[in-house]
């Protein structure tokens, strides 16, 4: 086999493995969600839950937070995780919304 044929090859084969590297770390952390998402304001999404509009969500009870909700996806202890309702992007652990729905 030629030289330049199996460096071709070789190299072909590095790019094609550092793609699918790169692609599988960039679905690992997903993007952070943004209070000013037009879904993150419909429900009122605060990535600190002491900040919620309590006049505005009565239904907020001090001390709930996206960590302690049954839809977070995070790993325990971590800053940050994936929630569904919001396609995904992560949401602060210390955040809230008004999909919030506690742990059993």
């Amino acid at each position: 086999m030629d030289p330049y044929r199996r460096s071709f090859i070789r190299s072909g084969a590095v790019a094609m493995v550092s793609a699918g590297l790169i692609r599988f770390a960039s679905a690992a952390t997903p993007p952070l969600l943004s209070e000013s998402d037009p879904v993150a304001q419909a429900l009122g999404y605060k990535a600190n839950a002491t900040d919620v509009n309590k006049a505005k969500f009565p239904q907020y009870v001090a001390g709930e937070t996206c960590s302690s909700c049954s839809l977070y996806m995070g790993a325990a202890g971590a800053p940050y995780g994936p929630c569904p309702i919001y396609g995904g992007k992560a949401v602060s652990a210390a955040g809230w919304c008004s999909s919030y729905a506690r742990k059993p």
